[in-house]
């Protein structure tokens, strides 16, 4: 094989340009990004990666961008997997009721009902992008029996954890999402119990797992996630959902939260 064409192929299987094209098109939305960062797991004391950290703030005040109260910070951990062969994904209904508790798993939803997952007062209606009843990713294989997914999956809950554990950038404002980006949702096909076959993915998915992992302390914990798996061509359309359905919902549920009359009867 000529050098060139060596070039070529390395540059073709190692999805570092879709790691740069998916943090450009962060910068571009006024994401603060870290790229590639290491950390040394504290549990296991192997150093490891994950491909991108994104953060961005929102400021919380009223409708009219008056009456400043707060901020909200929404990070992204996210792990770029470039797509050669096609993958067939199992899917199966969403168990709606952990996907409720996760999405209420933080200290601005913690204690609220079901009801403020939604907003029904905007046209159209917000929703957060968990309490939507839709199928998820349950399983998957590929011809060579590879696991991409569950690489991906692993960096990017693993860098999670970590992050969320250590407290790092943390504070009670911090909302934290798990994101895998592929280069091309047509390398994906879906099955359900319905199906003979698979039909191609043309949109952004959810996987759904149980994640054990070891504590600080040596011991245990399972814990529940969604796992957003988002195409490349869709990431622009993804981040703009996030921000006019969750991060609308979570900002103004903060907003009256921080309401000094509010916090003086607490």
């Amino acid at each position: 094989m000529k050098v060139e064409d060596t070039i070529k192929n390395i540059i073709s299987k190692s999805g570092n340009d879709l790691h740069i094209q998916v943090e450009e098109i962060l910068k571009q939305g006024k994401w603060s990004v870290t790229s590639s960062p290491y950390y040394n797991d504290p549990v296991t004391g192997i150093p490891r990666e994950t491909d991108i950290i994104a953060r961005k703030d929102w400021d919380i005040h009223d409708d009219f961008g008056r009456n400043k109260r707060g901020m909200l910070r929404i990070r992204l951990f996210i792990e770029c997997k470039f797509l050669s062969d096609p993958i067939v994904l199992w899917l199966k209904d969403k168990n709606i009721d952990k996907a409720k508790a996760l999405a209420k798993d933080n200290p601005i939803l913690r204690d609220k009902e079901d009801h403020y997952l939604t907003d029904t007062s905007k046209i159209p209606n917000k929703i957060h992008h968990y309490f939507e009843n839709n199928q998820v990713i349950n399983q998957w294989s590929n011809k060579d029996h590879k696991d991409p997914l569950f690489e991906a999956m692993s960096g990017c809950l693993n860098a999670f954890i970590y992050y969320h554990r250590a407290g790092l950038e943390n504070h009670a404002e911090t909302i934290n999402y798990p994101i895998i980006i592929v280069n091309d949702l047509s390398k994906l096909y879906g099955r359900d119990r319905s199906q003979l076959g698979a039909s191609v993915i043309t949109d952004n998915q959810q996987l759904e797992t149980s994640y054990s992992y070891r504590e600080v302390n040596n011991q245990y914990k399972m814990q529940y996630f969604l796992i957003d798996v988002v195409g490349y061509n869709k990431f622009k359309d993804f981040l703009s959902k996030l921000e006019n359905n969750d991060i609308d919902i979570l900002r103004r549920i903060l907003y009256w939260q921080l309401n000094p009359i509010n916090q003086n009867n607490d």
